[in-house]
């Protein structure tokens, strides 16, 4: 026989399992103990060099606010490319069908959360500071509806309004306080 060539096994001792365990947790520990010790590091610097930490914070906000620009002059471009070759479409489920088709009978569905569109820019859920566009079937968040910069004007020789982006008013026109989406601008 073989027996004298097998392994003989043993059990293991419980202070190794405790010292692997040990280490996974140390590990974890780790990595909120560095991220707060690098934001430790930024404060510490900019108590000590306080003009250097106000040129950091002023480069990141204009670095922020270039981007925030950037992104979305894109989504406006975006968004009249997509309704110009009509293809600018909401994923919409049934629930907000009905909601929306049917408001008497399922409107009851807002209360569970249930049917509810989303920003056509930023897909954040529709709540009590939603704007909707009166000129379609759109929803837009408050913030981007700040910033999309739509105004309407109304000619005063004319009663039907023009829509179009401004940034001063046309001469011989009133501007009018309320907005319009950018689909209406094609």
């Amino acid at each position: 026989t073989n027996k004298h060539c097998l392994p003989r096994p043993t059990q293991l001792d419980p202070w190794y399992l405790w010292l692997v365990l040990g280490i996974y947790v140390g590990q974890v520990g780790l990595y909120y103990i560095d991220s707060n010790a690098l934001r430790l590091r930024r404060v510490i610097a900019g108590f000590f060099y306080r003009k250097r930490e106000k040129k950091r914070t002023l480069h990141l906000y204009n670095e922020f606010m270039r981007k925030r620009v950037g992104f979305l002059t894109h989504m406006r471009k975006k968004i009249r490319r997509l309704v110009r070759e009509k293809k600018l479409s909401v994923e919409t489920a049934l629930p907000t069908i009905l909601r929306y088709k049917f408001p008497s009978l399922f409107g009851w569905l807002k209360w569970f959360g249930l049917g509810k569109k989303q920003c056509l820019i930023c897909d954040e859920t529709e709540n009590k500071t939603t704007h909707h566009c009166p000129g379609c079937k759109y929803v837009y968040c408050r913030q981007c509806w700040r910033d999309m910069k739509v105004r309407i004007i109304y000619p005063q020789s004319s009663i039907e309004p023009i829509k179009m982006m401004v940034t001063k008013p046309l001469e011989g026109t009133v501007v009018q306080s309320g907005q319009m989406c950018l689909c209406s601008l094609v």
